[in-house]
């Protein structure tokens, strides 16, 4: 592979493991197992082996925490996913075929050191987050300890866990005890009044020990091996396995990332096994086009999985998915349903697309993606619309309704201000109420004045949302932005190069924004420091998100957790004792149902 060849493949690794780490550690929501995250990892370290991301410990992301520095760093694992792959680990550490070896569960927490009375989180290895503030909620479980944090007055390493009998306990919102974990740390305040989490030391954890000899290698169940740990009260993600001899172990050394001496063996995902009857692709806001498979139906812990996700079209292509084919489907997080490989049916059909499926122009490969040449598509267009709508605060335009406003001419925005009685008549299955409703809500919105930041959002300039357009906009009036160079707005808070370019050429030669400033009275949100918080709790009628969003589209806050600078709790059923409406109670925050919410 030419020089210029591997430049372009190193690139398009750094984008996707950047992208994979914010989407795992800071929004939560995985879209790619482990393995196949790792496997991207490894390619970048055959053509960058000192690459920072190679080296790279990956942490969850506290905000407002202290971070303090490491005496001696903490690394993380090297990892096998195949007893093909750890049995090369094996003999390569292995001085003779009598070489001893442990195998020790391993557990799925937040690693952490307990020093001083403080406590710290790993963080990248060498600067951890402080979180000394949680104490309060762990007991420790060590060889010479059993009892709460605040009482012990030694030295631990170990992992911070939620057992599976307490995530069962609290009875959370979370799909798993892992991010439950996550939520109740993340959090500003402390959530409970009680020890509800364990901190375990390592030397705990490695009472839990099987043992072997290189020679005994191929006489392993591994499969009864992970079963046996899996019966602990924490969540187990896979098995470390490690010299036994220690002192040997310590003189292989580390590298920037990883002690020489011990691997884990990763646990598999949940899986099950179906039949390609089809794939769909589909345009979004920014043309890229996403193929998803259409699966026979199959059940993989307790859900009936019907499409799975493909991504990309470059993981397309590499699996080498054909409608026919039997592919192995994995919940990736218990969550994400994604195919992982693919075996050739036998009257297999290639999946070829030259076409965008939405309107027919010609497409482009594109790194990863594949996307539509045709800027105005009315898939693309289709999704900007319906954000825009959202954002701005209409709410009787839905997905629907405005594919069909594309299809009677809508490009712009800024035109849907424009349509009278007539023009809206012409919706499918639109009677009059609908008619003067959509109407009316129009042009309330036109004819009162509007805060500049629901206008800067709702021009859907890419990474510039709702809270990016508040946050640039409490400094700065949408007039000031519009006239600042590029280097001006990449020195602005949160921004950076790459969004303000992207911020720059979304602001000039826009129609929809010159449609605003010429004919709405705008309000300014420059150094207006007034913020309603809101939140919501309990089983709705319909997603947390439309709530969320409907929220925000009335410039109220949207927050996760219960601070004392919570305004408004929005409660499923009032009633309840769950924990967020009992911390508001005793915090004095105004409670409301959800009917009071839409009412309002």
């Amino acid at each position: 592979m030419s020089d210029t060849s591997l430049n372009i493949k190193k690139e398009q690794l750094i984008k996707e493991i950047n992208y994979h780490d914010q989407l795992y550690w800071e929004k939560n929501s995985p879209e790619i197992s482990d393995e196949n995250y790792d496997n991207l990892v490894k390619q970048l370290r055959d053509i960058d082996p000192h690459h920072k991301l190679v080296e790279k410990i990956n942490t969850p992301k506290l905000k407002n925490s202290k971070k303090i520095k490491h005496e001696t760093p903490m690394l993380s694992l090297d990892k096998a996913y195949t007893t093909n792959e750890l049995l090369e680990w094996c003999k390569k550490r292995a001085r003779d075929e009598n070489e001893k070896f442990l195998i020790e569960p391993k557990l799925d927490g937040w690693a952490a050191k307990y020093i001083n009375k403080k406590l710290i989180t790993r963080g990248d290895g060498f600067i951890g987050d402080d979180i000394t503030s949680k104490i309060p909620l762990i007991a420790v479980k060590s060889l010479n300890y059993e009892g709460p944090l605040k009482d012990y007055n030694e030295c631990m390493i170990g992992e911070i866990l939620l057992s599976n009998h307490m995530f069962n306990t609290l009875n959370t919102n979370y799909k798993t005890s892992r991010s439950a974990l996550q939520g109740i740390l993340g959090r500003d305040n402390l959530l409970y009044d009680f020890e509800c989490l364990d901190f375990i030391s390592y030397d705990y954890i490695s009472k839990n020990t099987m043992q072997f000899e290189l020679k005994q290698f191929d006489e392993i169940d591994w499969e009864q091996a992970f079963d046996y740990f899996k019966k602990l009260d924490w969540a187990v993600d896979g098995i470390v396995i490690k010299l036994k001899d220690k002192k040997y172990s310590e003189s292989l050394g580390c590298t920037g990332h990883h002690p020489r001496g011990q691997i884990a063996l990763k646990s598999e995902n949940p899986k099950g096994y179906s039949i390609v009857k089809n794939i769909e692709f589909f345009v979004g806001k920014g043309n890229t086009i996403t193929p998803v498979a259409i699966v026979e139906p199959v059940e993989i812990l307790g859900h009936t999985i019907q499409k799975a996700s493909l991504h990309n079209y470059k993981e397309l292509k590499r699996l080498d998915v054909h409608i026919g084919d039997t592919v192995t489907i994995e919940r990736c997080g218990e969550i994400i349903p994604q195919i992982k490989k693919c075996e050739p049916g036998k009257d297999r059909k290639k999946v070829i697309i030259e076409n965008c499926p939405v309107c027919n122009s010609d497409v482009k490969e594109e790194g990863f993606f594949l996307y539509c040449i045709n800027k105005n598509c009315p898939g693309s267009l289709s999704k900007r619309l319906a954000d825009s709508c959202k954002r701005i605060g209409i709410e009787n335009i839905g997905p629907a309704i405005v594919d069909n406003l594309v299809d009677l001419g809508i490009k712009y925005f800024y035109e849907i201000f424009e349509m009278d009685k007539q023009f809206i008549s012409k919706i499918s299955n639109f009677k009059q109420k609908s008619i003067d409703n959509l109407y009316n809500e129009i042009q309330k919105i036109k004819t009162n004045p509007i805060e500049d930041w629901k206008i800067l959002a709702s021009l859907n300039i890419s990474n510039i949302g709702r809270s990016m357009s508040k946050k640039l906009l409490k400094k700065n009036d949408i007039y000031e932005l519009i006239n600042m160079e590029l280097g001006q707005l990449e020195n602005l808070e949160n921004i950076g190069p790459e969004r303000s370019i992207l911020l720059y050429e979304g602001l000039r030669n826009n129609d929809n924004l010159d449609y605003f400033l010429d004919n709405f009275e705008i309000v300014d949100s420059k150094n207006d420091e007034k913020e309603i918080k809101i939140c919501f709790t309990g089983k709705m009628d319909k997603p947390r998100s439309y709530y969320q969003n409907l929220a925000e589209s009335k410039g109220l806050t949207f927050v996760k957790t219960i601070t004392k600078d919570l305004n408004v709790l929005v409660a499923a059923d009032v009633n309840s004792n769950s924990l967020k409406l009992i911390k508001a109670k005793k915090l004095g925050i105004k409670i409301i149902s959800t009917d009071q919410f839409l009412k309002i």
